[in-house]
């Protein structure tokens, strides 16, 4: 009880109360009784912490430190000093012994920051929890041995704590049955010798979970070393070397962090050390693939670096893991077996898990190559029946000799892409197959004794596609202690072995791949030579699924030896069934192309009519001639705008002049460039170039063109272009005609400016019509023949000089815009929109004779016409429907006709004055309301024609210079508006309304206006000059005058009610309705005036060449008439004054009532 009567006296000295006497003394008593009680039974929320300190007491006591109130719930015990610490807590553990199934007490360890603080060896009891804390600056451990060593217990390290060593001793040793946790905690390995920052002996506990920790080695050391069967996570630590993190964001630095750490991957019974979520890194400083494999959980994945990796015995992956080996550019990961190949069965690794992969490495079989007694044996690769889903992707595979690469058999889903196949085998590289295998992209450069690169015989069920890739099918083998290849030179071919009827609903795809044989000259062992087979499927056997051969390239099939006098040995490039699609092939140089007949609409091609084979010598790629047809006509690589070079087969080089036929190029993601340089109609040169402006900018060698039939440029994503240069006359003029798919360069419907563009340059034609389909695709028309097809493009500018320009409409046309291209001089532009999807900007060079604009029956757009370029010299034509809508928002000034044939509405807009010059003529139709804001002008003899089913609407005036003006429809006046002409007629079908001024001026021409003149709105006056005036329909204005010129008469239908009225004519004046003038009227005639009905009014002044005649009743204030010939009333007269002056005598047939009469007749 030493302990506690130390404890007891340190109470008695404290100054708790310091109230004295026996209060005090109770006070201690009562906490003395409490704390002995707590020592007896501790938990979580009342517990005694003991840490090492600095010494507190005066008798060489332990030297504990009072941090709080001791006998409450919150007591803390702690140490200051490491040195005195082990001896102050073996001294009270003498007296206090601690019970292990309690729960455990935690106790201090507070190092002060002033000093660095010699190594530290700690033995922890079981019941017992030591937290070494550091204060403000930390704490530092430098060991003249280890730093640290947890011998037993369990240790927390936290706030600021630094160690370190110089010593050839690790810096922290957890030994077996101790537990280490470390947090905020620095530990650099020593600086002196290569030795391990941490180690960890097996049974022991090492937690770093709190993710802050800082482990560095220096030198060569070693950051952890770890020798306990349990895994450990690294987690975010960090972690350096000399100074410098190690990055876990790269393959570098993981691979760097895994050559300082110790542990399962580099000796057996170790446990796992990571940091980074189901991932392993495999060195060759440091690892190994079969321990990683083994103690890798499924789904993990193993990255190994680049080097050789040597394994005893099959390499087995029993679990679903991605192996993943050096990145290009970092050197080559290979995987060997030691020894050599001992069976036909035997292999370098064994696959027995689905959804296994290998990505970037090298399986080389072997260390050695087969001896002459082991030869053919052996596979790289063996997949058991469980390996379903295996993938291999950009992979090499290297035989020396074996039987085969792939033992693959019945296996479902297989995936082999981006590899490679080399080296020497006695049997197919790939034996077997299965459902959905996809075979893509992988070069076939081995050498074989017998069969090929695929063997699919001995299989059942088979489906998937086989594309994209090289097969050279070249023969010979490295011993050839049994023949450099079959003695007899037959059982050769690319893929071979299968039975058609094993393919199932599926389908097998073989697709854009290049099938080459080369060794057609090598004899075998017997004199023999070789009889290939490109593709050998049992041709005997009906096809159950779909089978397809299409795109492919196949040259070389041939048999070169001498022929037996009987049943010629010949090469096939494809043996099949009948029932076989073969389509958009290309064979050379081959015996027999397919043993059924080719059909000629799948666009096989034997040879290439027009384009040849090119041969590149420095490799083993192989073009067909630039824009052969089966070159972009193939049905995959439409699909395809990611290939470096338009090709068909496996790979194309840069092709180059290629002579005539059809030009068909298909551009990439990027913004592409198709320039064709015109000489003539069907002879240029084009230029190509990818990615114009982009990273991977690439420009095809310049293509000479003669003879072309026809061009296709498909842009696929991006800002593509296709420039025409046209030549100096005509046009470039394919026969099977020009088409240009734009696509869509944003992936969305309306685009990404500036979008996908059609440039046309120079050239000359009569006439051209664009026939647009829909919003970015249409058609354009060269003098009636089929010129150009458009689709996906957003502008288009048209440089070709043209009479007549025409643009057609889809009904579905919402929106039509034609003004002035203010970015070329004398062109203009025109835009339109379905929808919200807009169609391209197309600006054109103006044409000489004539523009039209058709909309297509039943449709219903808006039509706005902006101010055209200012040399625009040509009709200017709208064959629209009932349902579209025409603005003009912009002035107009034309040299020739502006003519709409049918609109639902016509508005001219206030500032839009439309002019014509010469012999242009103005003719608006509309079934609607026609709204004139803006003068209409023609200046010289063209007509000015408006017609309106719902009337016009006139707020601006009518000038037709020297020609006819015609309005058919009511018209509505909403402003003084005058109407003239100085030498046309003018003829105005429909009633005039308004309480404004209406003037008309026709000169020496006519006005005939047919209706009525203010029936519903009186006018506000009314002025009309002409050669001759007839109104129909009545008349009621507040004033009006008339004037007919020369020998032409004045004729009134209707009723006629004015304020003031004058009519002077050069002939008759006749008025056949009732007559009222409420101021004054004066009617002068140089020939008869005749007023049928009746007349009323103010005064009425009436003089005439000729004779007068009032057939109804007149009551007026004063009635004056002079006449040259006889004066004849039908009916009463009542007036005021009458004065009556005629020579040729008066006739009164009714009373008369006036207060004076003065009659002179002679």
């Amino acid at each position: 009880m030493a302990f506690v009567r130390q404890l007891t006296a340190w109470f008695d000295r404290q100054t708790i109360g310091r109230r004295g006497g026996r209060a005090r003394a109770a006070r201690k008593r009562r906490a003395r009784d409490q704390f002995e009680c707590h020592l007896a039974i501790t938990t979580l929320e009342n517990r005694v912490l003991l840490s090492a300190g600095a010494a507190l007491m005066d008798d060489g006591d332990a030297g504990m430190t009072d941090q709080g109130n001791v006998s409450g719930p919150d007591a803390v015990w702690s140490w200051d000093d490491p040195a005195t610490f082990a001896d102050g807590l073996a001294a009270w553990l003498d007296d206090n012994p601690i019970d292990p199934a309690a729960e455990a007490i935690t106790i201090e360890l507070n190092p002060s920051a002033d000093m660095p603080h010699a190594g530290l060896t700690l033995d922890i009891p079981d019941g017992l929890i030591l937290v070494i804390r550091g204060g403000e600056g930390g704490f530092q451990f430098t060991g003249a041995s280890p730093a640290l060593i947890v011998a037993s217990g369990d240790v927390i390290v936290e706030d600021g704590g630094h160690f370190s060593t110089s010593t050839d001793d690790p810096t922290i040793i957890v030994q077996a049955g101790g537990s280490l946790t470390l947090r905020n905690t620095t530990v650099l390995e020593s600086d002196a010798f290569d030795q391990t920052a941490i180690l960890v002996e097996a049974g022991a506990v090492l937690d770093l979970s709190s993710g802050d920790n800082r482990l560095e080695a220096r030198g060569a050391g070693q950051l952890i070393t770890w020798q306990a069967a349990t895994n450990l996570d690294l987690g975010t630590n960090t972690l350096r070397v000399d100074g410098s993190d190690l990055s876990t964001a790269d393959l570098a630095g993981n691979f760097a962090i895994e050559d300082r750490v110790t542990h399962g991957l580099d000796q057996s019974g170790f446990g796992l050390v990571t940091w980074s979520d189901s991932s392993l890194y495999v060195t060759t400083s440091s690892g190994s693939v079969a321990r990683a494999i083994e103690l890798a959980a499924a789904e993990s994945t193993i990255y190994v670096s680049a080097g050789t990796f040597v394994h005893d015995g099959p390499l087995l992956v029993d679990r679903e893991l991605t192996i993943i080996g050096a990145a290009v550019g970092e050197g080559e990961t290979i995987l060997l077996r030691d020894g050599e190949a001992t069976s036909d069965d035997d292999h370098a690794i064994r696959i027995d898990a689905p959804r296994v992969t290998f990505e970037s490495v090298t399986f080389g079989g072997w260390t050695d190559p087969q001896s002459s007694a082991q030869l053919g044996q052996g596979y790289l690769v063996w997949l058991d029946p469980a390996a379903d889903q295996t993938t291999f992707q950009n992979v090499r595979f290297v035989g020396q000799d074996n039987r085969g690469a792939i033992h693959l058999g019945q296996r479902n889903d297989f995936t082999l892409t981006a590899s490679r196949f080399e080296g020497t085998f006695f049997r197919a590289a790939i034996r077997g197959a299965g459902e959905r295998m996809l075979v893509f992209g992988n070069r076939f450069e081995q050498s074989h004794f017998a069969e090929g690169p695929l063997s699919m015989a001995g299989v059942g069920d088979v489906s998937g596609v086989i594309s994209f890739n090289y097969f050279v099918s070249r023969i010979g083998v490295t011993d050839t202690t049994l023949g450099n290849f079959d003695p007899d030179g037959t059982d050769l071919f690319s893929i071979g072995g299968l039975a058609a009827d094993r393919i199932t609903a599926d389908g097998l795809t073989i697709v854009h791949n290049t099938f080459h044989f080369r060794d057609n000259d090598l004899e075998s062992s017997l004199g023999n030579r070789p009889v290939p087979i490109g593709i050998e499927i049992e041709p005997t056997i009906p096809a159950t699924g779909l089978l397809e051969i299409r795109d492919n390239v196949f040259q070389g099939y041939r048999y070169t030896g001498p022929q037996p006098p009987v049943d010629p040995i010949l090469g096939y490039a494809i043996r099949g069934p009948a029932e076989t699609v073969v389509a958009n092939n290309v064979f050379f140089d081959n015996d027999v192309d397919y043993d059924a007949t080719l059909d000629d609409a799948g666009n096989n091609l034997v040879g290439d009519p027009n384009f040849n084979l090119g041969q590149d010598p420095s490799g083993p790629d192989y073009q067909v001639g630039f824009g052969g047809r089966a070159t972009y006509a193939s049905s995959e690589f439409g699909f395809n705008p990611f290939t470096a070079t338009p090709h068909v087969g496996a790979f194309q080089g840069n092709p180059g002049a290629f002579g005539q036929g059809d030009l068909v190029i298909h551009g990439s993601s990027g913004d592409d460039l198709l320039e064709i340089f015109a000489t003539g109609s069907d002879s240029a040169t084009a230029r190509f170039t990818r990615d114009l402006g982009g990273a991977s900018e690439f420009v095809l060698d310049d293509i000479q063109l003669t003879g072309v039939s026809s061009v296709t440029f498909r842009g696929y994503d991006g800002d593509d272009r296709l420039v025409i240069e046209q030549p100096v006359a005509g046009l470039f003029a394919a026969t099977g005609g020009i088409t240009f798919w734009g696509d869509d360069e944003s992936g969305l419907p309306a685009g990404n400016p500036p979008g996908d563009r059609l440039e046309m340059i120079g050239g000359t034609a009569v006439s051209l019509i664009y026939q647009l389909d829909n919003a970015g695709a249409g058609e354009i028309f060269v003098d009636a023949e089929s010129y150009l097809r458009f689709d996906g493009v957003e502008s288009i500018r048209d440089g070709i000089a043209a009479a007549q320009r025409e643009f057609h409409f889809p009904v579905e046309t919402t929106e039509i815009v034609v003004g002035d291209d203010s970015f070329a001089t004398g062109s203009s532009q025109i835009g339109y929109s379905i929808g919200l999807t807009s169609g391209p900007e197309i600006s054109f060079v103006n044409p000489t004779w004539s523009l039209s604009i058709w909309t297509a029956a039943g449709s219903a757009t808006a039509i706005e016409i902006d101010s055209l370029a200012p040399n625009f010299d040509a009709d200017l034509r709208l064959v629209t429907g009932s349902g579209d809508q025409i603005t003009f928002v912009g002035a107009l000034d034309l040299t020739k006709d502006l003519v709409i044939e049918d609109s639902a509405g016509i508005e001219v807009r206030s500032g839009a004055v439309i002019t014509t010059t010469g012999d242009g003529k103005i003719d608006l139709a509309s079934a609607g309301t026609i709204q004139l804001a803006a003068e209409l002008v023609t200046t010289g003899t063209g007509a000015l024609n408006l017609a309106a089913g719902l009337g016009i609407d006139l707020s601006a005036d009518l000038d037709a210079g020297m020609g006819d003006v015609s309005l058919i429809g009511d018209s509505r006046l909403l402003a003084d508006v005058g109407i003239t002409t100085t030498g046309g007629a003018i003829e105005i079908t429909g009633a005039i309304d308004g309480g404004r001024r209406l003037e008309i001026d026709a000169g020496e021409g006519s006005v005939l206006i047919a209706g009525a003149i203010g029936s519903v709105a009186t006018l506000a006056g009314l002025s009309v000059v002409g050669r001759g005036v007839q109104v129909t329909g009545g008349i009621r204005t507040s004033d009006a005058s008339i004037l007919s010129t020369g020998a032409a008469d004045v004729s009134l239908g209707g009723d006629v009610l004015v304020g003031a009225l004058a009519i002077v004519s050069g002939r008759d004046i006749t008025i056949t309705g009732d007559f009222e003038a409420t101021i004054s009227a004066t009617l002068e005639a140089a020939g008869d005036i005749d007023l049928q009905g009746s007349v009323t009014g103010n005064l009425l002044d009436v003089d005439a060449d000729g004779g007068v005649t009032i057939g109804g009743v007149i009551e007026v204030e004063g009635l004056v008439v002079q006449a040259a010939a006889a004066v004849r009333f039908e009916q009463s007269v009542d007036a005021t004054s009458v004065e009556i002056e005629s020579e040729a005598g008066v006739v009164i047939l009714g009373a008369v009532e006036a207060d004076t009469i003065d009659v002179s007749a002679t």
